[in-house]
């Protein structure tokens, strides 16, 4: 029977905090070993090398609580933590598993990052869209903070009650696998949106011709994929379904604009014309309301060169 190091539960439940806030649960765990709590590498931690790792680490955390009240700022914080968060966790596995065999070190290494990286995906994935959509329920801030707090009652449970932890980890992630689909389509167009943001300074025209759209609609069975001589990258919220997200492109052919996805590799395409619409400019992208009586507003989000459908330039 194979016996499970105890610091590999304790990276589950750490993993998935560190996704939700590197920095806050970076400073409780070091707290903690600082104040000789039992940890693994505590002796590290108490050291005086502690005090200047929890100062920085505090620094970290009030910047990022900063920014999350300035919408681009935290724009590019989060879509930077898509790489630090995963790094932050895996280091902190290096950390906890540094004496065990090479094979289970790797393996906790790879479980933290990967699951840093999706419960990132999902907290950033939401915030996102609750920026993007027009008047939204809940403040992107409120559920930020949200974050913070679940992440620290993870490292409390974990330092604490570490069954708990790991079940309650357990099964956060099995409801963000259940229910967290659209949030990569939304993380997958907010990088499109900083990519944008960034190369529109040399290259303001966002629409690219037919040759460099991709494959699978140049070479699309649908028979209006053929009529396309245009197209840009856009995404749509209660367009395609209730509360549906969905990423793709908006196209051009003959004069009409649809918008297409993909659902399971299969491509997806809905018209655009003859709705009712208003252009507005968000901190993000242009978005399209569009009212519809039997599904209530709805949503079309596009690159910032892009004023509408309607727009040429």
């Amino acid at each position: 029977m194979i016996e499970i190091p105890p610091p590999l539960f304790l990276l589950l439940p750490l993993s998935l905090a560190a996704g939700l806030d590197l920095y806050l649960t970076l400073f409780v765990f070091t707290t903690a070993g600082f104040l000789g709590l039992g940890i693994q590498g505590g002796e590290v931690l108490s050291s005086p090398i502690g005090v200047p790792i929890l100062t920085i680490l505090a620094g970290l955390y009030f910047t990022e609580t900063a920014l999350e009240f300035r919408p681009f700022p935290a724009f590019v914080w989060h879509s930077l933590q898509l790489l630090l968060r995963p790094l932050g966790a895996a280091l902190l596995g290096l950390f906890l598993l540094r004496d065990e065999a090479l094979g289970l070190l790797l393996l906790g290494v790879t479980m933290a990052g990967v699951v840093a990286a999706f419960s990132h995906v999902l907290i950033w994935g939401l915030g996102l869209l609750l920026r993007l959509v027009p008047e939204p329920h809940v403040s992107p801030v409120v559920l930020n903070f949200a974050g913070d707090v679940l992440a620290l009652g993870l490292v409390i449970l974990a330092l604490s009650h570490q069954g708990l932890a790991v079940l309650l980890a357990t099964l956060l992630l099995l409801l963000g696998l259940a229910f967290g689909g659209s949030c990569h389509g939304v993380v997958r167009f907010g990088l499109a949106l900083l990519v944008d943001r960034v190369w529109g300074i040399v290259s303001p025209n966002r629409w690219r011709e037919r040759n460099q759209l991709p494959s699978w609609i140049r070479n699309g069975s649908l028979q209006e994929f053929q009529e396309v001589t245009r197209g840009a990258r856009a995404a749509t919220w209660n367009l395609t379904g209730r509360g549906r997200f969905r990423d793709g492109w908006i196209l051009q052919g003959n004069g009409e604009y649809s918008f297409t996805f993909r659902l399971r590799r299969t491509p997806h395409l809905v018209e655009l014309t003859g709705v009712e619409e208003k252009a507005q400019l968000g901190p993000f992208a242009k978005t399209v309301v569009y009212r519809s009586p039997q599904d209530g507003p709805s949503a079309l989000f596009l690159q910032m060169g892009l004023i509408g459908p309607e727009s040429h330039k």
